[in-house]
């Protein structure tokens, strides 16, 4: 944050902080509210999960705001239905039931801790994760954190040229106490591995890359789950 006050000193830009000049609050339900240095706007939804999404939603409303400021035409309903109407491929999206199959392209510790946080906040279901990172990523730290949250895993070799080798996931998760590992050699036989071991109550989650998370939605419907 000091180097952005910095640099954005060194432009004479403005710097607006959610947290500081744009505040989020909870409503009923899945409603919430963010207030901004021009305006509150209620009833608020989005179809995203995570808690922290509504944070992303207030930096968009700021966003917004200051595009008012340089002579645009915003008005609340816009906001509202913008908001309302968002898609996001790959992040915490839920594409199949019975089980849930839920895809995150989480890739670092603080994605990777706002998606388990996420999950924590849902009913609790038998879990597996369908594992893939890049090796240039902080693999050890990200699966310290997957390993006591998942009942089995299945590691995989993402399409990225930078993709972490089956053998270097499956010991990190080994050392970091993970159970029931498996490897499969593509992300299609991944998820079909993970459906395998995973009740029709229970939930997998396919994480750790952008490149798995493409990989797998680019394959769903060779891969079984019913999508919607």
């Amino acid at each position: 944050m000091a180097a952005i006050r910095a640099r954005a000193a060194e432009l004479g830009a403005p710097v607006r902080v959610v947290g500081e000049d744009m505040a989020v609050t909870d409503g009923p339900g899945d409603a919430f509210s963010v207030r901004t240095w021009r305006r509150e706007l209620g009833d608020l939804h989005l179809p995203l999960l995570g808690r922290h999404q509504r944070d992303n939603a207030a930096t968009a409303v700021g966003l917004a705001e200051l595009l008012c400021e340089g002579g645009f035409d915003i008005s609340d309903a816009c906001i509202r239905d913008g908001l309302a109407s968002l898609q996001w491929p790959g992040r915490i999206q839920l594409v199949a039931r019975d089980p849930d199959v839920v895809i995150d392209g989480a890739h670092n510790v603080a994605s990777i801790t706002a998606l388990l946080d996420t999950l924590a906040a849902l009913p609790p279901k038998k879990t597996t994760f369908v594992v893939g990172i890049a090796a240039d990523k902080n693999v050890d730290a990200v699966l310290r954190l997957l390993a006591p949250r998942g009942d089995a895993f299945v590691v995989v070799r993402t399409s990225n040229p930078r993709a972490a080798d089956t053998a270097t996931l499956k010991e990190s998760l080994e050392a970091s106490g993970a159970k029931n590992i498996t490897v499969a050699p593509t992300p299609v036989a991944a998820l079909d591995l993970a459906r395998s071991q995973t009740p029709p109550s229970g939930r997998i989650c396919v994480t750790g890359s952008m490149y798995l998370a493409g990989d797998t939605l680019a394959q769903l419907p060779r891969a079984g789950p019913k999508v919607f």
